[in-house]
Order: structure tokens, then sequence, then C-alpha cells
């Protein structure tokens, strides 16, 4: 009886017991090319990550590629950092990408944002880690 009343709650309130993890569609990679080059990528339901560290002789490379995709009209410049950040009207962030020498971030809030822009940053990280790749 207690077995039936705890999943009844389960599911109608929808709580996960500690240490049961939730199923979700979670996948990280992380690729360390050389000493010089590491590229990270996390992806999950709900976020999207890419992250990497590379030789500065790619900065003007991976800078235009950004600036192609995403313009010029929403950089910002702080401490040494470029940065693109795009929001909603309440002032939700819904991706962030950052470049500074030798690193480069990319967030996204896929709550937020559209299949074709979840697939646009998604492009453009696989674009970077292929450039890094020098093929």
């Amino acid at each position: 009886m207690r077995t039936l009343i705890f999943t009844f709650a389960i599911l109608l309130f929808g709580i996960i017991p500690n240490g049961v993890q939730a199923q979700t569609n979670n996948s990280s990679e992380t690729v360390q090319k050389s000493s010089n080059i590491s590229v990270s990528v996390s992806d999950s339901d709900t976020n999207y990550q890419f992250k990497a560290r590379y030789n500065k002789r790619y900065d003007k490379a991976i800078r235009d590629l950004l600036t192609d995709r995403f313009g010029e009209e929403h950089i910002s410049e702080k401490k040494g950092w470029l940065s693109w950040l795009f929001s909603d009207s309440f002032k939700d962030e819904i991706y962030g990408i950052e470049l500074a020498s030798g690193k480069v971030r990319i967030q996204l809030n896929k709550k937020m944002a559209d299949r074709q822009l979840q697939q646009k940053i998604k492009d453009t990280g696989e674009d970077i880690k292929e450039l890094l790749s020098d093929k």
C-alpha cells in the first residue's frame, strides 16, 4: 500500500526521490586535440554549452565566423572579451557568446530558443571545432 501511495505521489507531483535521477537527454564531450587546443561541449534538454581554448592564431578566423553568423550590432566589449548577448523583452538571456584571445564560450538556453536558433548555435560550435582541427 505504501508503495502504491508513494508511486501515486511521484506521478501526481513529479517528485523524484533522492538518489533517483530523472531521465534526460544529456551529452557531454571533451576533446583535447593537443596541448594548445581543448574543446568541451555539453548538451542537455535545457542548455547547450560550448567552450574552447586554442592557439591565438585562430582568433581572427573565429571572430570572423562569429561576426558573420551573429552580426556586429550586438557586440559589446569588456575587459578584453567580446560578447554577443541576446535576451528576450524580459531580459532573460537566450544565448551568450564570449570571445577573448585564445578562448570562446557559447551558452544557449534551449527553453527560450526555437529549433532554428538551437541548430545555428550547435552548427557554430561544430564549425569552430572543425576550424580548430585544421581540416
